[in-house]
């Protein structure tokens, strides 16, 4: 009798807990609202009005994988007037040459004057018509944007595998399967189609429904441009991470990509890039990144 009580007080232990838990997540709905705030653009996003540093190192690899070649490349960027603007300031850990780096400094110089001139010419000519073409313009773009976002969406089954924490910050950790013949809208472009290919997983943010980190792997044989780029099944591997700055964006920390790729009728390339992304500043008039010994 006493075993029978204890297994009973047992289980309505174990349905007080069950009832108390975290209700399950709707997978589905977490990454929706995180579309609201992301692209599914592969590329990392131009962040207005701020200067960082980006070193770029990258490796072409051979057959085995092994590096064959590396170049490590410092860069300053800055973005303002709409527009992203790079100078190269350090290659392989070695300042350039002063020659090269006074030509860098006036293309770079260059460059951000003009894109305030094309800006200033812009603004002068706007008209309220021009204004109203230009918001309609937007909200189209707005309105595209949703609609291929619940595409992406059918393509995929979409689970919520794990709860974790990154940079201090909790997360979901999201699975998205591709569906086997997926066929998005044909406004929404061939990238859907592309990334319908992939396996990919999200880390988002719980409190912000923000990407702390996405990861995608090939499937299937993937082409992608005019110029005929092949990639066998799990040979292209996208990485992407971002963190909270201490002013309330995210911001990019870290992006890589491996691939084998075949280009019509040139030699295979094996590549391995990662770039990483620092020394996030507010862009001011006076602003300006000056790179210390070791280019940090």
């Amino acid at each position: 009798m006493n075993n029978a009580l204890a297994a009973l007080a047992a289980a309505l232990i174990g349905a007080a807990c069950a009832s108390s838990a975290d209700p399950p997540v709707d997978a589905a709905a977490v990454v929706r609202r995180s579309l609201e705030h992301e692209s599914l653009e592969l590329d990392p996003p131009t962040l207005p009005n701020y200067t960082y540093i980006i070193e770029d190192d990258e490796k072409k690899l051979d057959a085995k994988g092994g590096v064959k070649s590396a170049n490590v490349e410092t860069r300053e960027v800055l973005n303002l007037y709409g527009a992203h603007f790079e100078r190269l300031v350090r290659r392989n850990g070695q300042d350039l040459p002063p020659e090269k780096a006074r030509a860098e400094q006036a293309r770079f110089d260059k460059s951000v004057e003009k894109a305030r001139q094309r800006l200033e010419r812009f603004q002068a000519q706007q008209t309220p018509q021009k204004k109203a073409a230009l918001e309609q313009a937007i909200q189209k773009a707005k309105a595209k944007k949703a609609m291929c976002d619940e595409e992406f969406l059918k393509m995929f089954d979409v689970r919520v595998a794990a709860s974790e924490e990154l940079s201090g910050r909790g997360a979901w950790k999201v699975e998205l399967h591709p569906h086997s013949d997926p066929h998005p809208a044909a406004a929404c472009g061939g990238d859907l189609k592309i990334l319908s290919k992939f396996l990919i997983k999200l880390w988002i943010d719980r409190e912000e429904y923000r990407w702390a980190r996405f990861e995608a792997v090939n499937l299937a044989p993937v082409s992608i441009g005019k110029v005929l780029i092949r990639v066998p099944t799990g040979d292209l591997y996208f990485l992407y991470e971002q963190t909270r700055h201490e002013d309330g964006e995210w911001l990019t920390s870290r992006d890589r990509v491996k691939g084998y790729m075949k280009i019509m009728l040139a030699a295979p390339y094996r590549v391995d890039e990662t770039e990483t992304y620092s020394r996030y500043r507010k862009f001011q008039a006076e602003s300006r990144i000056l790179t210390d010994e070791k280019g940090k």
